[in-house]
């Protein structure tokens, strides 16, 4: 497994750190679907060495897969319906013994899960993430990265599958007209700027709940597992019929964000590496996000 090193985003994640989680996510889902087969996925993790303070052209991981009696995983029933759902949530509160089973799922790979549905804390987390929302949006070279990934309208959205999505009558609309492109979007002084931060701002206060993943992050294999620990935790969440959504800008190592990622430790950390933040709730359901097809990430086959 190797990372597209030309889509990786150098100014939110300026260490490649959260690219990690996401091939480490995969690996997970990976190791769940080979079973459903028949096959254990032995995993090696960046078999090459550990490339630091960037990735480069070296392996994330190395899998084989072997034929032996391997049970098949009931997370995989959940892997079709796992959704990011970054609508604002219901006034429900999420049950103790939910949030007990999704620390249990997300409690893998060395890698601790944490939850609250407790008043005080849960005000304090919404205030930080907002903040953190707040901050990278009006950092003009970290937002710009975000609206280069956006992908405004349905022809955009079929051409690149992949990205941001922003899509539906009133998007094409405001589209056609101008009031909505990527440099309105990335100009503070736009509308569609202050009403794309107004739009997340509810959002951000209606979490019932948090979760956050938190580990010793000794070296790039810490980051891979904190991933692997993040997609069963995904996987519990939509077995669970639970809406998460991962709001995670104050644990982003880029400078002006730095008063917050400790702030954010403070609170949470334990003394260990925060790797995930997560609001989780109830809110209507969102469709799947666009894929790009399997032969986007195929590079070849190479010999052992």
């Amino acid at each position: 497994l190797f990372c597209d090193l030309d889509r990786r985003l150098p100014e939110t994640d300026p260490f490649d750190r959260q690219i990690v989680l996401g091939c480490g996510a995969f690996l997970e889902l990976l190791s769940i679907a080979a079973a459903h087969e028949g096959y254990v996925a032995e995993i090696t993790a960046f078999p090459d060495g550990d490339p630091a303070p960037r990735l480069d052209a070296r392996a994330i991981a190395r899998v084989r897969f072997v034929a032996a009696a391997a049970q098949p995983d009931p997370a995989f029933a959940a892997i079709g319906t796992r959704r990011t759902n970054r609508n604002t949530y219901t006034e429900r509160d999420v049950a103790t013994d939910l949030l007990g089973k999704l620390e249990a799922a997300g409690s893998v790979h060395g890698v601790m899960a944490r939850t609250t549905r407790e008043s005080g804390l849960v005000t304090k987390l919404r205030d930080i993430t907002w903040r953190g929302h707040e901050t990278e949006s009006l950092t003009h070279r970290t937002m710009k990265e975000s609206i280069d990934l956006m992908r405004i309208g349905k022809a955009e959205v079929e051409q690149w599958r992949d990205g941001l999505v922003l899509e539906g009558p009133m998007m094409e609309l405001a589209r056609m007209t101008g009031m909505v492109s990527h440099q309105t979007l990335l100009d503070p002084k736009s509308e569609a700027f202050r009403m794309g931060l107004d739009m997340y701002r509810p959002k951000a206060a209606s979490a019932r709940a948090f979760v956050w993943l938190v580990n010793d992050h000794v070296g790039r294999a810490s980051e891979l597992n904190a991933g692997r620990a993040y997609a069963r935790l995904s996987l519990k969440a939509a077995e669970l019929e639970l809406a998460i959504h991962p709001w995670s800008q104050t644990l982003q190592e880029f400078p002006e964000m730095r008063s917050l990622y400790e702030e954010v430790h403070t609170l949470i950390g334990e003394g260990k590496r925060v790797q995930m933040l997560v609001r989780a709730g109830y809110a209507d359901p969102v469709i799947p996000a666009p894929r790009r097809g399997l032969d986007a990430y195929i590079i070849g086959e190479r010999q052992s």
